[in-house]
């Protein structure tokens, strides 16, 4: 490779240093030189061997520290092959600089090898692209990286191959949508006016600089607390006003409580579906909603009654402090403190193991934080299984834990992977809830877990393959299937250097999380792979409809697990 290409990639790595990136996840396309300029800076490189899970990888870094998601692939198939990855990132609002390697300039628009338009192809899974010219190398860094940041969102930047600071490019460029945001955010009337509201935290809210706030907030509203699936870990699970992850993971013991609200404060979310599944018959007909966005081209729910467009810390921080303190006995925050408890005592009411029988999931999220501390960090799947950890309160994110969910794209595998990254960015100990057909399409990059050096325990929730399709081909009387043998998973921890503990009896669970546990406290990666039954799920979710249950349970439902 020439000396000009080497320099433009350094001028790359120095416009990286510029705004603090100090990891980088990627796999490069046949040009080395960028893995050489990105050493020569002191960034650490963490290499993968799928795009997709460069992003992925990306965002658990960027979720987690609180700098820069960075991450660089090669160009044409190796850009399409990361656009999962974008589409994540564009849906969690995550801001995410994506360096894609492109064509020769002086073979624009010939159909160069592997030629593809990055603005053309990635525009919709994007918020910006930028294809830097020979003369603006750092100025094309700085801008994505800005872009990125005001767009809340992903930013590709295309650096043409043999790059010189002469060359002309024709360079396109798409800047993020202006979001227009108002700084002096008056307490809208209708939540003024409230007796029995409900805030809903969704993962717009930030990264969780402004947790506190949005405690002083709910309790000087005397407010219910619910969170997003993609919110959890900005609010406090353990507070007394918490009623659990709103809409399709919803408890059923909340819902008669869900039934008084008067006014919901939507806080950073779009009440997409998920957010927002059964609201139809669970509210009251003549319930209110205040939706606060920080761009009015985010509002997309037809039942809005007023539609606030701020900054959402602004908001909430501005908000808790003209609010007065609610006075002690006040009877709606003592009611919705008594649903949290009963919630609570109903979740510890287990019933009675069944002798020589596989291991039920909330048993094991029992067991999990039995012997975990309080202090780490939950990376999530959304399998048929996993699902038993978004509802209150078999799994609860504390204070001082942190929690990263897949937006409502729910992109197969995203935690398995994006768990490296959360690793990489936080010495807590990191545990990651899936099922085997996430853990499967990790695939090779596995031996990306295996390398990690932090306490990071795997729960593989196994029934054999795809268990979430398997239920609907059943209900639907479809042919073929979609289980196949547990033994994959270990198959794969050989494969990959991973260390693997096995359960499949009930009888053995708390000895196998122990034992899986202590290998990961000493700083390695472990895979504990459960044995569980098809039918082991939370209440509401025993027949599916497609993408969602067939029927929300909103009575009390008997304790136990089917």
């Amino acid at each position: 490779m020439t000396g000009s290409t080497a320099s433009t990639w350094e001028r790359v790595a120095d416009g990286l240093v510029a705004h603090g990136v100090d990891t980088v996840f990627g796999l490069p396309g046949d040009d080395m030189t960028i893995l050489a300029a990105l050493d020569g800076r002191g960034i650490r490189v963490l290499l993968v061997r799928d795009q997709r899970h460069a992003v992925y990888q990306a965002i658990g870094y960027g979720r987690v520290s609180g700098r820069p998601s960075v991450c660089f692939v090669g160009k044409g198939p190796a850009l399409t092959h990361a656009a999962t990855g974008l589409l994540e990132a564009r849906s969690l609002r995550h801001p995410l600089l994506l360096i894609s390697s492109g064509v020769p300039v002086d073979k624009l628009g010939t159909g160069a090898f592997q030629e593809l338009d990055p603005l053309e192809t990635m525009g919709a899974l994007t918020v910006g692209a930028i294809r830097v010219e020979g003369h603006s190398v750092s100025e094309g860094v700085d801008d994505a990286l800005r872009l990125s940041r005001r767009g809340r969102g992903p930013v590709l930047l295309e650096v043409p191959e043999g790059l010189h600071a002469s060359d002309e490019v024709r360079a396109p460029r798409r800047s993020p949508r202006d979001v227009r945001v108002r700084r002096d955010v008056p307490l809208p009337t209708t939540l003024r006016a409230a007796r029995r509201p409900l805030v809903l935290v969704g993962g717009g809210c930030g990264e969780g600089e402004t947790a506190e706030y949005f405690l002083q907030l709910v309790e000087r509203l005397g407010a219910a607390v619910m969170v997003t699936a993609s919110g959890r870990g900005l609010v406090d699970e353990g507070h007394p006003a918490f009623l659990g992850v709103s809409g399709l993971y919803a408890p059923a013991g909340a819902a008669g409580i869900l039934r008084e609200v008067d006014v919901i404060l939507a806080l950073g979310t779009r009440l997409e579906e998920t957010a927002t599944f059964g609201w139809d018959t669970a509210l009251r007909p003549d319930h209110r909603i205040v939706q606060v966005l920080d761009d009015e081209r985010d509002f997309t729910h037809a039942r809005v009654t007023e539609r606030v467009v701020a900054d959402v810390g602004d908001a909430v921080r501005s908000w808790g402090s003209a609010l007065p303190e609610r006075a002690v006995g006040d009877a709606w925050a003592d009611t919705v403190a008594g649903v949290h408890r009963a919630l609570i005592e109903a979740g510890e009411r287990a019933p009675a193991l069944v002798p020589a029988s596989v291991p039920r999931v909330r048993d094991v999220l029992r067991e999990l934080d039995a012997v975990l501390p309080t202090a780490r960090i939950s990376v999530h799947e959304n399998g048929l299984h996993d699902i038993w950890s978004y509802v209150f309160p078999a799994w609860i994110v504390h204070r001082d834990a942190a929690c990263l969910v897949p937006s409502e794209q729910t992109p197969l595998g995203f935690g398995m992977a994006a768990a490296r990254g959360v690793a990489a960015a936080d010495p807590r100990p990191v545990v990651v809830i899936g099922g085997d057909g996430a853990f499967g399409a990790v695939g090779a990059d596995l031996s990306g877990l295996a390398a990690v050096s932090t306490p990071l325990l795997v729960v593989v929730l196994n029934d054999g393959g795809f268990g979430w399709l398997e239920v609907n081909r059943r209900q639907a009387g479809a042919p073929f299937g979609f289980l196949g043998s547990r033994t994959v998973v270990r198959g794969l921890c050989a494969a990959y250097g991973l260390d693997h503990v096995g359960c499949e009896d009930a009888a053995t669970l708390g000895d196998a999380v122990r034992r899986a546990w202590a290998i990961a406290r000493g700083g390695r990666a472990v895979v504990l792979d459960v044995a569980t039954r098809l039918d082991d799920v939370p209440p509401g979710f025993e027949d599916l409809a497609g993408d969602f249950p067939l029927v929300v349970s909103t009575a009390p439902t008997k304790e136990g697990v089917r």
